[in-house]
């Protein structure tokens, strides 16, 4: 899948070596009659040999700090994996109980690891995003 257009990405380079990157971007997705605005954290990594020196925590924690300055949005959201769940929660990242999301045209169920919610406004309801399911798109970013 391409980087969208208006993605705004966040590195850590060592020349023109690439040590460490996130991608934010936004869309706007319907809940329940709600229009909303999401702004996604994706494509985190860190090149093997940098790992375990901070630079993935940096990078998160730009790309984190933008999305809550953007102040466009009511609430951030990503998928990881259970490994690097801890990354995210020291960032302010929370795990929505019950939290569930749907994806494709086919609406398949999310469940290749752990969805973290940033709650952005106060605006946004007070639901859980369980039943039925957030829709995210075609693809989770």
């Amino acid at each position: 899948t391409p980087y969208p257009a208006d993605g705004m990405h966040f590195v850590i380079v060592d020349g023109d070596v690439l040590i460490s990157h996130a991608l934010v971007t936004s869309r706007p997705l319907e809940y329940q009659a709600s229009a909303l605005k999401v702004m996604g954290l994706s494509s985190v990594f860190c090149y093997p040999t940098h790992r375990g020196h901070g630079f993935g925590e940096k990078v998160v924690a730009a790309a984190t700090e933008h999305i809550r300055k953007t102040a466009v949005a009511d609430f951030g959201l990503l998928f990881c994996g259970e490994r690097v769940k801890s990354l995210y929660l020291r960032q302010g990242w929370i795990e929505p109980p019950g939290m569930r999301v749907t994806f494709g045209d086919d609406h398949r169920l999310y469940s290749g690891g752990v969805i973290l919610m940033l709650r952005l406004s106060e605006n946004l309801p007070r639901v859980k995003f369980d039943n039925p399911p957030l829709h995210v798109g075609a693809a989770t970013w």
